[in-house]
């Protein structure tokens, strides 16, 4: 391969992982809108079984480690999904999340 079609053959791939990086970033932004509502009200359920469950009934602790592990795994989703919106983002990019 010469130097010529290497460098097309460079162009055109960086121009396609930018064009897929792109729609990436907006996939991520509109499910971004749907994704934050419904792990915030997974944080705040799985919190409040466990605390109820701890202070009130903590001989019920399936129910208290289930309500621990949403929190966890909720928290852990959001977390992973403002990870990947970061590294998706075009370059210069500052992501504001929304307050």
């Amino acid at each position: 391969m010469n130097a010529a079609t290497r460098k097309i053959t460079m162009g055109i791939g960086c121009g396609a992982w930018r064009a897929f990086s792109f729609i990436l970033y907006v996939l991520l932004i509109v499910l971004g809108r749907v994704l934050h509502p419904i792990a915030n009200l997974a944080i705040f359920v799985g919190t409040v079984i466990f605390l109820f469950c701890l202070v009130f009934r903590p001989d019920l602790a399936l129910p208290m480690w289930a309500g621990a592990g949403l929190t966890v795994g909720a928290t852990t989703v959001s977390v992973l999904y403002e990870v990947a919106l970061r590294a998706a983002a075009p370059a210069n990019t500052v992501v504001v999340s929304d307050v």
